[in-house]
């Protein structure tokens, strides 16, 4: 039954500081990330009238502006300014794009402020790199 356990997993982690630290930063960065995904159906209704087709649409567009910041900026931007700097790079991008979209009044404006939270997508990547390397094999 212990195998079952999912925090059990984790006890390992406990004595390492660093890594028990940067596990709860993507605990956290992971909601974060979950959280417009929920409300976004109810938010482009309620905000901009938008139909299914406009909010189906609009999640399209987000997961194609994700995907290329994350296959062609996490790269660059990790080698330039450091894991550390880009994730919190992305988590401000982040952070300021769910800011400007709390004052977006017209459904357009949803659309130039995605491109500032796919940017936000580049600190899972660098800290799943940082994560990854303060561990061995086993874990």
């Amino acid at each position: 039954l212990r195998a079952f356990n999912p925090v059990s997993s984790f006890r390992w982690a406990r004595g390492m500081t660093i890594v028990a630290a940067l596990m709860t930063v993507f605990f956290i960065m992971q909601l974060v990330g979950q959280v417009p995904a929920a409300f976004w159906v109810i938010f482009g209704e309620d905000r901009f009238r938008w139909s299914a087709t406009m909010i189906g649409l609009s999640l399209a567009v987000f997961g194609i502006l994700h995907a290329l910041a994350q296959a062609f900026v996490t790269g660059p931007a990790t080698k330039r300014f450091g894991e550390k700097q880009a994730i919190i790079a992305g988590m401000a991008a982040d952070a300021l794009g769910y800011v400007l979209l709390a004052f977006a009044t017209r459904g357009w404006m949803a659309f130039p402020i995605m491109i500032l939270l796919a940017s936000g997508g580049i600190g899972m990547p660098a800290l799943q790199a940082m994560l990854s390397r303060q561990v061995d094999d086993d874990h």
